[in-house]
């Protein structure tokens, strides 16, 4: 009688970042002549900030040229809007999210669909910022806020079509589980199993995937100043 085949590992550990608090040379607790160097620099931006505006009062200039100014605030609360219109389309990577994570879109070309709907909503969005009759602080600016919510909402994506695959993994472990496996490989899948239920618990709410996968969610992801999305991020105790 021929020895049941092994089971191997196919899915690869998923590095997840971890939240230290770490000092620097720059930190309160910490005497550094660079800390002191630092703040003699912004003493002295400050003082030339102040002499610059007392020195435009006396002479009776403004302090920021109306050609400048008009530049700044060139269309400005139809950029504000735009902008605002540019985020709320983000969360159309949460419909592809569930998606995937109901077997609606198969897993195999999960990644392919992702990059493709990221990849049009790129283009429609820059032809439109660039065919807008902006100068170019707003258009740059602009520009540069999609390149980052393009990057925040591929990782979205990607983690999640990462945990879709986890997930199904997990499943798979679970049914094989004294059916074809051997004692030994029963060890090596146990620990795979672990390794795997834990990553789709977050680190500090316990939040679980798919349970993340929520408007609610995709917002408190937003808010926060990272492009690389996880299943929750670390909070302050204030």
């Amino acid at each position: 009688m021929s020895n049941p085949p092994p089971c191997h590992n196919h899915t690869q550990r998923r590095h997840r970042g971890k939240f230290v608090p770490r000092t620097s040379a720059l930190s309160v607790d910490r005497n550094s002549s660079l800390r002191g160097i630092l703040t003699m620099l912004w003493v002295g931006a400050f003082f030339f900030f102040a002499t610059t505006v007392a020195q435009s009062v006396h002479q009776r200039k403004p302090v920021v040229s109306p050609e400048w100014a008009a530049t700044l605030t060139h269309n400005a609360g139809t950029l504000v809007v735009t902008d605002a219109l540019l985020v709320m389309s983000c969360a159309g990577v949460i419909p592809i999210a569930l998606a995937v994570q109901r077997d609606l879109i198969p897993i195999q070309s999960a990644r392919f669909v992702s990059g493709a709907a990221l990849s049009a909503w790129f283009a429609a969005w820059f032809a439109h910022i660039f065919h807008q009759d902006w100068l170019w602080p707003q258009a740059f600016s602009l520009a540069l806020h999609l390149i980052a919510n393009l990057m925040k909402s591929y990782s979205y994506l990607a983690t999640n079509v990462d945990f879709c695959e986890k997930k199904k993994r997990a499943e798979a472990l679970r049914e094989k589980f004294g059916k074809n496996c051997s004692i030994d490989d029963q060890g090596v899948e146990r620990d795979e199993l672990d390794s795997i239920e834990r990553e789709l618990v977050g680190d500090w709410s316990g939040l679980t995937f798919p349970s993340n996968i929520t408007l609610a969610n995709w917002m408190d992801y937003m808010l926060v100043p990272s492009l690389v999305y996880e299943l929750d991020f670390p909070r302050l105790p204030k």
